[in-house]
């Protein structure tokens, strides 16, 4: 049997997202600083970047990806993670403050 893999350059950002819902499975949260240093060696450039403070930042493409398929996710903003949604956060957002 032969695997081919992809060039990092080659990978969408609708497969980078795909791959981070992926890693989310049986677990409660997904650390952004984990998964960019994930996405950094997997599927180098264009899935991220600095940003203006020098931090490494998930592409915006990714982002957007990442967001249309996993609808039952929170963003929590002061932890910097990824969770489920629970039946306390209010259901149009999308976000923690």
């Amino acid at each position: 049997m032969i695997l081919l893999l992809k060039h990092q350059s080659e990978y969408t950002a609708l497969e980078v997202a795909q791959w981070m819902a992926s890693k989310l499975e049986g677990k409660n949260y997904l650390y952004q600083i984990a998964i960019i240093k994930e996405i950094r060696k997997k599927f180098g450039k264009p899935h991220f970047y600095k940003n203006k403070n020098g931090h490494l930042a998930i592409s915006d493409e990714v982002l957007k990806e990442f967001k249309n398929i996993t609808p039952d996710l929170i963003w929590d903003k002061q932890k910097k993670y990824w969770r489920y949604r629970d039946e306390y956060d209010i259901p149009i957002k999308r976000q923690t403050d």
